[in-house]
């Protein structure tokens, strides 16, 4: 059983393989041990010998081999395990120490801090994995449609995400009493409901495009804060959260993150390709460690928070408006779940 990060190291190598933070994602992994779980593996069918060995994502594994270094041009060069998408990212964006976190707003939303334990919260729906680095482990609340929901509704109207986001600056809109549920693929955290529907609410004759942008900004913010309030359920706090993602881009949408969350946030340099650098970072750690120096002190050295770009404060103003809003947002989901799984059903 092969995840796809691992087939392609097995292409390379011809070694097979697997990360613990990869690997707890599978349901087979025991977080604790960060090792293949027997009970679990039996429940399907399978045993450890349908398993790869399972390495630290700053791991060597092997080299490539003759073949394929021949093929690409290179020497044969040292790989590293790698890492899921999310626990590269907090590599790349030096989030690795306990208290830690980031948010990464791409197609989906992530809410991503660090333990040193591992801490599991399944009745909100709070995902506790291995980190990609020894003796750390990372919980993660994750709302399915974040940046998503804005690319759908600038395609519903005919616009780009730019032009959106530019005509909500330009109009100087910072309230609105249209509310949306940024439910378009269900949601996951805290609901773990597949039958969850986006909506709008509070459509009017006076509603204009820039009243649903908003309401969209704040409604991604709103399962944001949805899944803050999960982990904090779980026992996982943080004083200040890095941003990555395109969605990060938005400096609008950044400032109402960080009062929504009542956070202070920052948007570093490269928070746009932060797993990127952060599986960058892990060969890095790989080559140096396999010449015998203590990744711990690799860690300090190299896994470090890039340049400050901006830092967002929450504004006070309006902690009252978004109080009050996001106390609707949630009796929304609940007044119209019945709703929902009556609409699931229609024949159309």
């Amino acid at each position: 059983m092969l995840l796809p990060k691992d087939y392609l190291a097995y292409r390379l190598t011809g070694v097979m393989s697997s990360d613990c933070s990869d690997a707890a994602g599978t349901l087979w992994l025991n977080p604790q041990t960060r090792q293949w779980d027997d009970v679990l593996l039996g429940a399907t069918g399978l045993s450890q010998d349908n398993m790869p060995k399972v390495y630290e994502g700053c791991d060597v594994i092997g080299a490539l081999s003759d073949t394929i270094a021949q093929e690409l041009g290179l020497p044969r060069l040292p790989v590293v395990a790698g890492a899921g998408d999310n626990a590269a990212g907090a590599v790349g964006m030096g989030v690795t120490d306990s208290g830690q976190g980031f948010i990464s707003l791409g197609t989906s939303g992530v809410y991503f801090t660090v333990s040193e334990s591992h801490k599991a919260n399944p009745q909100n729906t709070v995902h506790a994995f291995c980190h990609a680095l020894p003796d750390r482990w990372h919980q993660m609340g994750v709302t399915l449609s974040a940046a998503n929901s804005l690319a759908w509704f600038a395609k519903l109207v005919d616009k780009t995400v730019v032009e959106l986001l530019d005509a909500l600056e330009d109009s100087d809109m910072q309230r609105t009493k249209v509310l949306f549920l940024p439910y378009l693929s269900g949601e996951r955290t805290p609901h773990n409901d597949p039958q969850a529907n986006g909506q709008f609410i509070g459509l009017s004759n006076t509603t204009r495009v820039e009243d649903m942008t908003l309401a969209i900004l704040e409604g991604v913010a709103f399962s944001l804060l949805d899944c803050q309030n999960a982990l904090s359920s779980a026992g996982s706090m943080v004083d200040e959260l890095s941003l990555i993602g395109g969605g990060a881009r938005s400096a609008m949408w950044r400032q109402i993150i960080a009062s929504v969350l009542n956070k202070r946030l920052i948007y570093r340099d490269g928070g746009d390709v932060g797993p990127g650098l952060g599986a960058a970072r892990l060969a890095l750690l790989g080559e140096q460690q396999s010449l015998g120096l203590n990744i711990e002190s690799l860690i300090s050295q190299y896994c470090t928070m890039p340049e400050v770009l901006e830092v967002h404060e929450p504004d006070a103003s309006l902690r009252s408006y978004y109080g009050d809003k996001y106390a609707l947002y949630q009796s929304l989901y609940h007044a119209t779940k019945g709703l929902n799984e009556r609409l699931a059903t229609l024949s159309i």
